[in-house]
């Protein structure tokens, strides 16, 4: 990947890091959450049938999987340098067996359900394994489990998020994989908005989570946040993010994440200074 900036790495390792790149070419897949085990509408951009499903959400965070007891992480230390992080490269042999797109999304669909049911990791990546010798085989996979993490129960959420988390510490997806996910969320987040009124938390809990494994960072957040076309919908998603990361690892992580000079300058520069100011107070 070409190179992107210097956004800041995890939340529980500090800061620093520079990052791969930002790709969206190279056949990022678009599909909608079609195929696999659920019989859901794949339109990307149509009522996608939210069904309130979930409770509400007063349960301490965690990615250990579900949403447990009210556990609190400490705030994590802050040191000069992290490691860059990994951007897909080694991930290992595959089957030789080329799965169709149909097929990956029903592998899928496959994967989270096993995961959800006993998180073994050791199966996830023998399954993840399998098919990575068919095209774009990690981007149909993330872009999957994102696509249905987008109205999911409440439940649901942490266990797919650590489920891709496990596979991108294990490079069997790539940092790219989930910014085309990810930016394709967040870009048409007003009509997710529509379905699922949870999403900015949502797509708090997922950029706090993946941001703290260096595979994504402010920078793109700010950059995808700009696309979207109701301005309320901006402020929503940065106040999501600094939401999770508080609640996960601390007050200090979050004026650590999103307090810098260069880090208030990119947020000003989406917000206005006034809505700035204002989540500012709230946060920083």
């Amino acid at each position: 990947d070409g190179g992107r900036g210097g956004g800041r790495g995890g939340y529980d390792g500090g800061r620093g890091g520079g990052r791969g790149g930002y790709d969206r070419d190279g056949g990022g897949y678009r599909g909608g959450r079609g195929g696999g085990y659920d019989s859901r509408d794949s339109g990307r951009r149509d009522n996608r049938g939210y069904d309130s499903r979930g409770s509400s959400r007063n349960e301490g965070r965690g990615y250990g999987g579900g949403y447990g007891g009210p556990q609190r992480v400490a705030a994590p230390p802050v040191v000069s340098k992290i490691l860059p992080p990994t951007t897909g490269g080694g991930r290992g042999g595959s089957s030789g067996q080329v799965f169709t797109e149909e097929k990956l999304k029903l592998r899928a669909n496959n994967m989270r359900q096993e995961w959800i049911a006993d998180k073994l990791e050791k199966e996830l990546l023998m399954s993840m394994e399998e098919v990575l010798g068919s095209p774009n085989a990690g981007k149909i996979i993330v872009q999957t489990n994102i696509d249905y993490a987008a109205d999911c129960k409440v439940s649901e959420l942490a266990a797919i998020i650590s489920m891709i988390v496990a596979l991108y510490k294990a490079r069997k997806v790539s940092n790219s994989d989930i910014e085309t996910a990810m930016t394709d969320l967040v870009e048409f987040i007003d009509s997710f908005a529509c379905d699922n009124p949870r999403i900015f938390d949502y797509v708090g809990d997922m950029f706090c989570a993946f941001a703290n494994n260096n595979a994504l960072t402010l920078d793109w957040l700010c950059d995808v946040a700009s696309r979207v076309n109701d301005d309320s919908c901006k402020l929503k998603v940065i106040a999501g993010a600094m939401k999770s990361v508080k609640s996960t690892f601390g007050d200090g992580a979050v004026r650590e994440c999103f307090g810098g000079a260069s880090e208030r300058s990119s947020l000003e520069k989406l917000l206005g200074a006034g809505k700035f100011k204002e989540i500012a107070a709230e946060f920083l």
